[in-house]
């Protein structure tokens, strides 16, 4: 972000150097830098290219016709987690028509 002046630095990046922060788990906290000498991809294409999958990712969710399914792997989900009430997991699970659809 900052590269493409999202925080108006005024800086003119030609190298960076990079550290991954985990943020949760029991490790969280950790810092780890990263060393991009061995590999033949430097931080600015590493960067380019998160970048590009990140607008993919945000563009399949524009479209209209991405479906959101609540428990998009259920062998792999909990019985019953914190926001199955929110995607209605219980009432549309039971099946069947709604009382009063006169259908």
């Amino acid at each position: 972000m900052a590269v493409r002046g999202a925080f108006n630095l005024g800086w003119n990046f030609e190298s960076v150097e990079a550290l991954y922060l985990k943020l949760g788990g029991a490790r969280g906290g950790e810092e780890r830098p990263l060393d991009f000498s061995k590999s033949k991809a430097n931080f600015i294409d590493v960067a380019d290219d998160h970048y590009r999958a990140l607008k993919d990712l945000l563009n399949q969710f524009r479209d209209p016709a991405t479906p959101y399914p609540p428990r998009p792997f259920p062998k792999f989900a909990k019985r019953y987690n914190t926001y199955d009430h929110l995607a209605r997991v219980k009432e549309w699970s039971l099946g069947g028509e709604p009382e009063g659809s006169g259908i």
